[in-house]
């Protein structure tokens, strides 16, 4: 996503309207806030017949962020062993 496109999310959004922004399900998003990775909450109010859950984008983006460097250093450390067995 880029700097633009973040610039056009709101800050907070729907789950139903963030998730596909960031490529993860609904239901991922919303264990992602129960388990408190990501900042969140379900709506209570009466004229809320579905009880939506609501998401801070800059919460989701930070832990899609951490997740993306988190998998980088882990390729970074298996390329690296790749090359060292290829020396050998």
């Amino acid at each position: 996503m880029t700097i633009f496109e973040k610039a056009l999310v709101p800050v907070w959004s729907t789950v139903a309207a963030a998730a596909p922004l960031f490529g993860m399900g609904e239901r991922r998003v919303i264990e992602l806030i129960r388990s408190g990775m990501v900042k969140g909450y379900q709506a209570n109010q009466q004229d809320d017949a579905r009880r939506s859950w609501w998401v801070d984008t800059r919460s989701l983006d930070r832990y899609h962020g951490d997740r993306a460097a988190q998998y980088q250093g882990e390729a970074d450390l298996v390329a690296q062993d790749a090359l060292r067995r290829m020396r050998k």
